[in-house]
């Protein structure tokens, strides 16, 4: 079986969490850490989410990481933002 599926039938199967971190792009610039909260919990539990500033002047660079608690999450969010 390979990794992901396995990982995916532990997680949904048994609840176990399995910590997943997602890149995100084009996220609005006016959005905030809790802001990406917000829209992604609709797919369930978000653990994280932080916007990647420049080191220099904090300007918003337009994408961010977010750490999923289960790997079915991260699937659901991956299927609803893949590219038509």
């Amino acid at each position: 079986m390979k990794e992901k599926e396995f990982l995916k039938r532990i997680s949904l199967e048994k609840g176990a969490a399995i910590d997943v971190r997602l890149f995100v792009g084009q996220v609005p610039k006016g959005w905030k850490d809790e802001d990406l909260c917000r829209y992604f919990n609709k797919f369930g539990t978000i653990l994280e989410a932080k916007v990647i500033r420049d080191k220099f002047d904090g300007a918003h660079r337009g994408c961010a990481f977010l750490k999923c608690k289960m790997f079915h999450v991260a699937e659901l969010i991956l299927d609803a933002h893949k590219p038509r």
